[in-house]
């Protein structure tokens, strides 16, 4: 009985290493071996008590268009494949249920189907930083997500699906280099 007792203390605490272990390892290799893409954004700036301030981001092209003959319900996994436009903007192209061969693509779960569309719930929905910097940076993404003025985005590295928000940018300087050249904040 007490060896078992030990055993299981070993695996609860092996446990306890491996998984945090493997969760830095998938965002590590998707940051260092992922492709990079741009997207446009439209972001809130909620405050989470537990994870402290973030910015939560919306990209502005959150939809492909619907699936001949493919009826998807809320929660479904797609395969969203993506595109880049002439200014270098990613946006997604088209959906699949099966990854597609040779193109970049990222999961998504179905939000809803309305008009020959499907919009997606994306992966890449926050952006954390430093705590003070986040109200600053909120106003600058503001200013600069407008239908007059859109120069806020993200870079978002991708692979086999999964995505990690690298960067947020503003005029296309990260936004770290952007609030310190503009507000003096670091």
């Amino acid at each position: 009985m007490k060896s078992f007792r030990i055993l299981l203390f070993v695996v609860a605490v092996a446990a306890q290493i491996v998984v945090p272990a493997l969760m830095i390892r998938f965002w590590e290799t998707t940051l260092r071996e992922g492709a990079q893409f741009r997207f446009r954004i439209a972001p809130v700036d909620p405050y989470d008590a537990f994870r402290g301030r973030y910015i939560a981001l919306r990209v502005e092209s959150n939809c492909v268009p619907a699936i001949h003959g493919v009826s998807v319900s809320r929660g479904t996994m797609l395969c969203a494949e993506i595109g880049v436009d002439t200014n270098g903007f990613a946006y997604f192209t088209a959906g699949s249920v099966e990854p597609p061969v040779g193109k970049p693509y990222l999961n998504a779960r179905v939000q809803w189907e309305d008009r020959g569309s499907i919009w997606l719930d994306l992966p890449m929905d926050r952006f954390y930083m430093n705590e003070k910097m986040t109200p600053e940076a909120e106003k600058a993404v503001w200013r600069h997500s407008s239908r007059t003025n859109r120069t806020a985005s993200i870079l978002v590295r991708m692979k086999d699906g999964r995505a990690v928000v690298e960067d947020m940018l503003i005029d296309d300087m990260p936004i770290r280099k952007f609030l310190k050249d503009n507000t003096g904040k670091e």
